[in-house]
């Protein structure tokens, strides 16, 4: 199996940290976010936001940074397969992806109504 490039899948984490944390801010300034928090939440909600986007800062300056460092504790710490990576940060990159291209409107009566249900 060929190795993936470290440098690249730090930059990738960083990329998903920072949508992460730009999704839940589209949320909490459309007012959407209380469809899916309790209002008593959203002072976690405004702390994980912010630090997912530090985290993303830092992991994306830390994949500019090209190291050699080894551990030395016994194993490898590369990921293994590019078919395997790909397929484990889509998983994380699908619900980012819903969030910003998928509306986010609820469906009332009035749908209903349209319809012509009674």
């Amino acid at each position: 199996m060929k190795k993936v490039d470290q440098q690249f899948v730090i930059y990738i984490r960083g990329i998903l940290l920072i949508g992460f944390s730009l999704l839940m801010f589209k949320l909490i300034l459309t007012g959407k976010i209380i469809q899916f928090i309790a209002p008593k939440m959203m002072p976690f909600i405004l702390f994980s936001s912010c630090t997912f986007f530090l985290l993303g800062i830092v992991q994306i300056w830390r994949s500019s940074i090209s190291t050699d460092e080894s551990c030395e504790c016994g194993h490898d710490h590369v990921e293994k397969g590019k078919v395997r990576t790909t397929l484990i940060y889509s998983l994380f990159l699908l619900p980012i992806m819903t969030g910003f291209l998928f509306s986010n409107h609820t469906l009332d009566s009035s749908v209903a109504v349209k319809r012509g249900v009674k």
